[in-house]
């Protein structure tokens, strides 16, 4: 019963280690070297990552064109668009 306790308690601490490891504190995207995520972010000094769907553009002329380019480069579509957020989405089938 302890060993199985002892087991239990162990996994337990490794797969929180890791969620613990995912709120390190940062100042810049390359502090957040130990998270694999295909985006990394740095929001309010701590690492996350960050969520594909909503992408923040660069600021340019025409949003619209850089979004739906954008969705165009992941093979996605527009969903819909703001002054600097563009959220793609799956293409029908």
């Amino acid at each position: 019963m302890e060993k199985t306790s002892l087991i239990f308690i162990g996994l337990l601490l490794l797969f929180t280690y890791t969620q613990v490891l995912a709120q390190q504190s940062c100042k810049t995207v390359s502090d957040c070297t130990k998270m694999k995520c295909e985006i990394l972010e740095c929001v309010e000094n701590k690492c996350g990552c960050a969520n594909e769907r909503r992408v923040g553009l660069p600021l340019t002329k025409d949003m619209r064109q850089a979004c739906i380019d954008y969705c165009k480069l992941i093979g996605e579509v527009v969903n819909t668009w703001s002054e600097d957020l563009c959220y793609c989405r799956k293409p029908p089938m």
